[in-house]
């Protein structure tokens, strides 16, 4: 079991290794051992959500640097094939960020009827 030390410390590491993809993107980045350590923390992060070890502060960091990671999805997906790693880690499907490959690229959006603004 992870101590909540153990766990702000992936956090942080999830967190560095995303500024790596912010600063060049579309240089390389990440190269596919980097991206399976950084899927590795992020799924350590998720077991502790999980168990509701986590602070709802901490919840909301790990939501916010995810946001992140489906920014920078595409130059993930240019730049490793995560079919080989997902090969070599055999993750959960339920475990959204090992996927980013299969995942749509424009965000769902639901359809919201405009509302009439004028008077009647």
């Amino acid at each position: 079991m992870n101590t909540q030390s153990d766990v702000l410390r992936d956090i942080q590491i999830y967190a560095d290794n995303l500024q790596g993809l912010a600063w060049a993107p579309d240089e390389g980045g990440l190269d596919a051992d980097e991206i399976l350590s950084m899927f590795t923390y992020r799924d350590a992060i998720q077991d502790t959500i999980e168990q509701e070890r986590l602070s709802p502060a901490d919840v909301f960091r790990v939501t916010w640097l995810d946001d992140i990671l489906r920014r920078y999805a595409s130059a993930i997906v240019r730049q490793v094939d995560l079919a080989s790693i997902r090969r070599r880690s055999n993750p959960s499907i339920i475990r959204w960020w090992w996927f980013l490959d299969e995942m749509p690229r424009e965000p769902f959006r639901l359809a919201v009827p405009e509302l009439a603004t004028a008077a009647h």
